[in-house]
């Protein structure tokens, strides 16, 4: 027999990097560089079974701030239009690693704004025995930039 489990994932994601461009053409329509960032990644997750007597409720939450290096590469045919490709990565050794990378166009219309559309791939696992985390996403995306 069968009972009801209701189960909840919250997961926020937040990317802070600084990218150094070192290689690329004298016009700049082709440019290389290196991506340092930190990765924080929260957590919440929750599965219940309110049927059951007496009533399971298991919650846990997970934090983690790392470090990741990766590298771009952008490729400009005019001002307005940047085809662009990163990657960024971490491994934490035993508790676990991750994958960040996408590629996509960015169209800057004006000075400060620029709508971005392309694929996107992340794969975390962690682990800290008995518990474990694997999340994979991927897929298209658009997104709307605003610079400073």
């Amino acid at each position: 027999e069968g009972t009801r489990v209701i189960t909840k994932l919250g997961l926020d994601y937040w990317r802070f990097g600084w990218i150094w461009q070192f290689a690329g053409t004298p016009s700049g329509t082709v440019q290389f560089g290196s991506l340092l960032e930190a990765k924080t990644i929260s957590t919440d997750a929750s599965v219940a079974a309110p049927e059951l007597a007496p009533p399971v409720l298991e919650k846990k939450r997970f934090a983690a701030t790392l470090p990741s290096v990766g590298m771009v590469l952008d490729v400009k045919p005019s001002h307005t239009v940047d085809v662009y490709v990163e990657a960024s990565g971490v491994s934490a050794g035993t508790y676990g690693r991750g994958v960040d990378a996408e590629a996509g166009i960015k169209l800057m219309p004006a000075r400060n704004v620029s709508i971005s559309g392309g694929y996107r791939y992340f794969d975390l696992e962690a682990k800290d025995d008995p518990d474990f985390a694997k999340i994979k996403n991927a897929g298209l995306y658009v997104g709307l930039g605003l610079s400073f």
